[in-house]
């Protein structure tokens, strides 16, 4: 989708808060793509009362970890809940170096496989399960980003470089986001689709649409920019939240 697309989605499906009570506390654990989310949420309801659990650099093992841990303080403190995990960036790729100056964070591809995120987000669910009806799981999608663009932002003098590993994270990304979709699809729910949210298509004459990743949604390569991070707020509170938790 394009910008203007975006901001078209966000005018006309406004939030409109419910008039019947929420039944289950949000609670969405995730890295640090879950503080760009929650920089703009809005006070209206339900946004306002999304919980986050978003740290820097979290992967989906220290996710699943944290969620094991927390859950039955959860349970008891906001009652039934709807846990949402959101990883994958800190699995795929992981810091590499520092850019010239010993500032900024180069990351590159490493040798986690998709296998093993699967085999957490699994845990994940086997935790949520566990406490029948009053824990629900779902898992949001991995978005693409750069690695490319992301070290340029940070200052490396020679970002094309990471190119060709651009294009194999592309396609674990796809790998990935397949499991999160049959993942969930076997637990019974169903998450918006946040990789086609940055698929943005063009039709030539004569020829067949081509599509392309908008980048230029990001902020930096890797983090959601404002109108992709309100978008992808609007899309969980009215396909997640509304859906789920009332």
């Amino acid at each position: 989708m394009s910008l203007s697309q975006l901001e078209k989605y966000l005018r006309e499906n406004p939030v409109i808060a419910p008039t019947t009570p929420q039944k289950r506390t949000v609670i969405l654990v995730s890295g640090s793509k879950g503080n760009y989310l929650k920089r703009h949420i809005s006070r209206i309801h339900p946004e306002k009362n999304i919980i986050f659990e978003s740290k820097g650099g979290r992967n989906s093992k220290q996710a699943v970890d944290l969620i094991a841990a927390n859950v039955q303080n959860y349970r008891r403190k906001y009652g039934n809940i709807l846990l949402i995990l959101w990883t994958g960036t800190c699995d795929l790729t992981s810091k590499v170096g520092q850019n010239r100056y010993g500032r900024k964070i180069i990351v590159d591809l490493n040798t986690v496989q998709v296998e093993d995120i699967v085999h957490q987000y699994n845990k994940f669910f086997e935790i949520c399960s566990s406490y029948g009806d009053s824990v629900k799981g779902l898992i949001l999608e991995c978005p693409y980003y750069s690695i490319s663009i992301w070290n340029s932002v940070q200052g490396h003098p020679n970002p094309s470089i990471f190119d060709q590993n651009n294009l194999i994270l592309h396609h674990k990304i796809n790998e990935l986001n397949q499991n999160i979709k049959e993942l969930n699809s076997t637990y019974g729910v169903q998450a918006p689709r946040f990789s086609c949210d940055m698929i943005k298509t063009r039709k030539l004459k004569k020829s067949y649409p081509t599509k392309t990743v908008s980048y230029s949604l990001l902020k930096d390569g890797i983090h959601p920019g404002v109108t992709l991070s309100q978008y992808w707020i609007r899309r969980i509170v009215i396909a997640v939240i509304f859906k789920y938790c009332y």
